[in-house]
């Protein structure tokens, strides 16, 4: 009996370990889908949400840079961009994150920033630019993954998920 209670446990504990793990990829998945639908700051909710069991996830962080890139937010988004560059360097996201920094004026590795010692109105127009540059980096790469100009039928702002 003892046994039976045991093993009964074990079942329950991995059962429950697998449901919150789930939860957490959920928030992810949804998190990309509010994105994909242009609901960014629905998606920042849910993309925060995974980052308990995410945060080393450089396609969670791309995709939070990206949010905060449509919301003006670009300090913010930066900071993302480089943790997603900084996990995964050669890798996709890491790339797309790379191109992005390159695009708002900030190298992937470095951690200084940019125009410390500017006027306001020189860092606000600065800050319309580096967005504007990241929008067209962004179209440029979803043209180049979809083969063409038509984006293969998928939303603009769309970056398909990564495997």
């Amino acid at each position: 009996m003892n046994k039976q209670l045991q093993l009964i446990a074990i079942i329950f504990l991995t059962l429950c370990g697998t449901s919150i793990a789930s939860a957490e990829e959920s928030a992810m998945d949804e998190g990309i889908k509010e994105y994909t639908a242009g609901k960014y700051s629905d998606a920042l909710n849910h993309l925060g949400s995974a980052l308990n069991s995410e945060f080393n996830n450089a396609k969670l962080h791309y995709y939070m840079g990206s949010c905060y890139m449509k919301l003006s937010k670009k300090e913010a988004a930066v900071r993302e961009f480089r943790i997603a560059y900084a996990l995964e360097p050669g890798g996709t996201a890491g790339q797309y994150s790379k191109q992005a920094l390159a695009s708002m004026g900030a190298d992937g590795g470095s951690s200084s920033s940019s125009s410390s010692s500017s006027s306001s109105s020189e860092v606000t127009t600065k800050g319309l630019q580096d967005q504007k540059a990241l929008g067209k980096a962004i179209m440029d790469y979803e043209t180049k993954r979809s083969g063409g100009a038509g984006g293969g039928g998928q939303p603009a702002g769309y970056f398909p998920p990564y495997n």
